[in-house]
């Protein structure tokens, strides 16, 4: 559902490639080395060329400073053809960056849900024919990514949605399942497969940065979050019964998926970039407990609700606009900021619980060192990488 609304709001830029024939969409370092291109970038990660309305864009990549950076550059059809010259003769060279990846993740699947799955939504009896489904989903979805994608392009981004589409897809139709009380996992199966599928045929027809996909991710997991909340207010309220409350994790997620699209394209988002607006969200959380708890009203989830959506909301963005701002992280600094966010949480909360002797401290003492010691160590993370 997800993957064909935003097939429709696609790019406005066609990524094009650089060749005659059609098949190098991205001059990466080691074709940049042989066509002794670049040289004003020592630091030099890939070039991509895009067009709209008649006009090219390169855009280059490179790292300055343990941070990364990107220069849109004009292009003409003189340019072009002279590097079509260049690259005339030379073996072609296919991105295959997200090839283990993908197999990976589909071997993972295969393993986890869809081999057993498989058999229990077909209602599967017989416990020869139960062994020998297992173990050829199993060894199919090894084998099956591994030839089929040999000459391919396989980028980061496909296979990063591949699994993102595969292992959510799995919560949705659970949600789904609980909703509409349809047979054993059927909906989850289908659902995790066909987003699997078609998370990676959408990453594909967009050329979508890796990036963009890590921002799909943050905002589809916290609408999870958000939808299980809304869903358990209007249930408090009796707007809706129980059953239907379970459509709300499910549809809000993906519609969120939407926003992470557009809010990652616009964005220019890096991996690294994802990974600290996944911080800041959590962060958010932590803010809103602590809030809920401080005016005693966890337990009510007319004010709880909203206030942990507001604040994890809040986070995100602001965070984004005030503690990312301009740059953008590679994978590995924006991971450790993200992991120094989390351990600096636990660490704050230990300090609590070591303190608290008596255990008579409430949660909101415990949620607001936390929340104080978690932004503390993401900033001084941050700062030590410059």
């Amino acid at each position: 559902m997800i993957f064909t609304f935003i097939a429709i709001f696609g790019e406005t830029y066609e990524k094009i490639p650089f060749d005659a024939a059609g098949k190098i969409l991205k001059i990466d370092k080691k074709l940049k080395l042989r066509l002794n291109l670049f040289k004003e970038y020592p630091n030099f990660i890939s070039a991509e060329l895009y067009k709209n309305n008649g006009s090219m864009v390169l855009n280059i990549k490179y790292e300055k400073q343990q941070s990364l950076y990107m220069d849109l550059k004009a292009f003409n059809g003189e340019q072009l053809q002279g590097l079509q010259q260049k690259l005339l003769g030379i073996k072609l060279i296919f991105d295959q960056t997200g090839r283990k990846q993908l197999i990976y993740s589909s071997t993972l699947l295969a393993l986890g849900f869809w081999g057993w799955a498989t058999n229990v939504a077909f209602s599967v009896n017989d416990e020869r024919l139960i062994m020998a489904n297992y173990m050829f989903i199993v060894g199919g979805s090894f084998f099956a990514p591994f030839y089929l994608t040999k000459d391919m392009n396989i980028t980061i981004a496909e296979s990063r949605l591949f699994a993102y589409g595969g292992t959510r897809g799995i919560f949705w139709g659970i949600f789904m399942e609980m909703a509409l009380e349809t047979p054993d996992l059927n909906a989850p199966l289908a659902l995790s497969v066909t987003s699997a599928l078609g998370g990676y045929f959408l990453s594909k027809k967009l050329n979508m940065a890796a990036g963009t996909v890590e921002s799909i991710g943050v905002w589809g997991d916290m609408g999870l979050l958000w939808g299980l909340g809304i869903g358990s207010l209007l249930d408090e309220d009796n707007i809706i019964n129980e059953k239907d409350s379970y459509l709300f994790p499910a549809v809000i997620s993906m519609a969120n998926c939407l926003t992470g699209y557009f809010y990652g394209k616009n964005k220019h988002y890096t991996i690294g970039d994802g990974y600290m607006l996944r911080s800041f969200a959590t962060w958010g959380s932590q803010l809103g407990f602590f809030i809920s708890d401080l005016s005693d009203s966890m337990d009510n989830v007319k004010i709880s609700v909203p206030v942990s959506i507001t604040t994890s909301l809040a986070a995100m963005i602001a965070g984004d606009l005030f503690f990312r701002g301009k740059t953008h992280y590679n994978s590995s600094d924006g991971f450790l900021i993200m992991l120094s966010e989390g351990v600096g949480s636990l660490l704050g909360a230990g300090f609590v619980y070591i303190a608290d002797s008596k255990s008579k401290a409430d949660p909101y003492v415990y949620f607001g060192v936390s929340t104080l010691t978690g932004a503390i160590s993401a900033y001084l993370v941050k700062k030590s990488l410059k």
